[in-house]
């Protein structure tokens, strides 16, 4: 059954994989079954033993809440959240593995963060892009104290402390590139739910505000039906390759969250 819910998650997690990069998000219809999925999958091995399934309702509640948090926050889209949820069932708790899934999304977290500043410079060096020299200086200044630390740190203290320090450095790289190449202008008619505004719109009395969960179904009809031609929006990084290959790290490489934890765990 494992081996089952693990090809299940794979399977999806490609699937969403495609759409998110092809269209920035991830169909209702594709989320929605794998949670079904999940749960149905769950409920059945639950027949062998039922804490297989009662195992999965704290991960459900903890990373669920966590991915609600990011989503709020603006850093995770909707897709995320449900395939989170999907995950909690599918990944939750294996009886050889444990909670699999607190591994599982130790490495979403870190890798996503590298997979996304990643991808964030590939768009602009696709762009022509041009670093600042100070952005320069910055970035170089802390690859070479992330090096440090993590040549020197104590192997128990983990690679989270030269992580936090190198994608920091990057940051103010990151966040012009994001300003140059993920704003886009469109027509209201383009518009899709979740989509972030960059600045508030006012619609005759009514003001739309940019919030983290981005637009919801209303307020782009309410677009739509106004004399606004275009949108100013901010687009993100398609963030679901990362979660197929952190399930693939954490499954086929069971011991490297360990390294980024480190090892008192």
């Amino acid at each position: 059954m494992e081996w089952l819910m693990v090809s299940v998650s794979l399977l999806g997690f490609l699937f969403a994989s495609y759409f998110d990069l092809r269209t920035r998000e991830v169909p209702d219809p594709l989320s929605h079954s794998l949670i079904l999925i999940g749960i149905g999958l769950r409920l059945f091995w639950s027949l062998e033993d039922v804490s297989y399934f009662l195992y999965c309702l704290p991960v459900l509640l903890g990373l669920g809440g966590v991915s609600y948090l990011l989503y709020k926050a603006g850093q995770w889209g909707g897709g995320d959240v449900k395939l989170m949820v999907a995950s909690s069932f599918l990944l939750g708790y294996f009886p050889k593995r444990g909670f699999f899934i607190l591994p599982f999304f130790v490495n979403l977290i870190v890798f996503g963060t590298f997979y996304s500043v990643l991808y964030t410079l590939a768009i602009g060096l696709k762009n022509g892009f041009r670093p600042t020299r100070e952005q320069k200086l910055i970035a170089s200044c802390g690859v070479l104290v992330s090096f440090l630390l993590f040549k020197f740190l104590p192997t128990e203290i983990g690679i989270i402390p030269p992580l936090t320090i190198l994608v920091g450095s990057f940051l103010p790289m990151l966040k012009d590139i994001e300003q140059k190449f993920f704003v886009k202008e469109v027509p209201p008619e383009k518009l899709t739910e979740g989509d972030w505004l960059v600045e508030p719109i006012k619609v005759g009395k009514l003001r739309i505000e940019k919030r983290g969960e981005g637009l919801s179904k209303k307020e782009i009809e309410i677009l739509r039906k106004s004399k606004i031609k275009r949108v100013k929006i901010r687009e993100g990084v398609p963030f679901v390759p990362a979660f197929l290959l952190s399930l693939l790290l954490t499954y086929f490489l069971p011991h490297q969250y360990l390294g980024i934890l480190g090892s008192t765990l």
